[in-house]
């Protein structure tokens, strides 16, 4: 029969909840990164789309901010959403 004492079971139950807490902050702070790329992601898709509108509707159209607006609301809720 195998003799175990109370110690060596004691020690790797420390030692496995430490590194299921480890992995566990470190998959947190893997999925807060990629939460934080995919915002500056969306923004430089905003930003993009508000240049394209304002290029295709110059200041001199007549209901240019209007028009401008509308293209802008279209082309942002046509953005596809991350997946992960």
């Amino acid at each position: 029969m195998l003799a175990v004492d109370k110690n060596s079971v004691m020690k790797v139950l420390i030692l496995a909840l430490f590194l299921n807490a480890l992995f566990g902050c470190a998959s947190s702070q893997d999925k807060a990164v990629q939460q934080e790329m995919d915002r500056e992601q969306i923004q430089r898709a905003i930003k993009k789309i508000e240049i394209e509108c304002r290029d295709q509707y110059p200041i001199n159209v007549a209901g240019a901010f209007l028009k401008r607006k509308q293209c802008q609301e279209m082309r942002i809720q046509s953005l596809p959403l991350p997946q992960h």
